[in-house]
């Protein structure tokens, strides 16, 4: 589907730098993040973020029910965000 198609160049850009994909998982269409590399991003400006405000404010909303910030070595962040299902 397209939204897989959207997430797998998303991990492929994105999350091998920032976070630990468990590989089965892919491989049976589901995305379970298992860690992340490193607790601040490095922006290829040069700018640090850290990830987990930008996740925690996304989050608190009732329309999210998950969250995952990326954008190591790249110009800005992104988000992957998963709707809450009830929320919506």
């Amino acid at each position: 589907t397209e939204a897989n198609f959207a997430v797998s160049m998303l991990l492929r850009r994105h999350a091998e730098n920032d976070v630990g994909v468990h590989p089965i998982d892919l491989r049976r269409g589901r995305l379970r993040v298992v860690a992340r590399a490193t607790e601040m991003l490095t922006l290829s400006t040069g700018k640090n973020v850290a990830p987990a405000p930008i996740e925690d404010a996304f989050a608190a909303s009732d329309l999210v029910e998950q969250c995952l910030v990326v954008g190591d070595e790249q110009k800005f962040v992104s988000a992957l965000i998963v709707p809450n299902p009830a929320g919506v």
